[in-house]
This record gives C-alpha cells, sequence and structure tokens, in this order.
C-alpha cells in the first residue's frame, strides 16, 4: 500500500478572522458558561462561575471556589480537579 503525499495549506488570515469571530458570539459565550456551570456543579456547593472578559484572543471562563468551605475542600480534596475528571 503507497503512502501518497499530503500538503495542507493554512489560510491563516482566515483562521485569524474565525477566531476573533468566536471571541464575541453569544453562543460561544453561552456554551463556555454552561460548561462551567456543570463543572462547578459537579465539584460542590460553594463554586462559581465568572466569564473571563479581559482575555484578548478567545473567550473563557474561571470557575472558582467562591466560600470559605468551597477554598478549604478544593485545597484538601482539589475538588475543581476531580470534577474535571483528574481524579
Amino acid at each position: 500500500m503507497a503512502i501518497s503525499k499530503v500538503r495542507i495549506e493554512l489560510n491563516k488570515p482566515g483562521i485569524g478572522q474565525f477566531l476573533k469571530d468566536q471571541r464575541s458570539n453569544p453562543k460561544m459565550l453561552a456554551l463556555l458558561e454552561s460548561e462551567g456551570r456543570k463543572i462547578a456543579s459537579r465539584a460542590g456547593p460553594g463554586f462559581d462561575v465568572k466569564r473571563m472578559e479581559q482575555r484578548q484572543n478567545r473567550p473563557g471562563v474561571r470557575i472558582y471556589p467562591e466560600t470559605r468551605a468551597a477554598k478549604q475542600a478544593q485545597a484538601r480534596e482539589n475538588r475543581l480537579g476531580r470534577a474535571l475528571g483528574g481524579g
């Protein structure tokens, strides 16, 4: 079986424009926030989600322990890591 060579040429300006469009896309922001809320819910009570508005190149969310009990649980049990599937 012969292996053929494939050449892929990326349209860098097009990719850049796509990523810029995704940065402000309300559907993308809603999806990220929804997934963040699912992770926070799996981590337990006291975890919250915040949009990362200051990021320049891409949208994002921050999941963090908001209450003292959640901060202690995160420190002792790594709740966010476990909620992400890290053990």
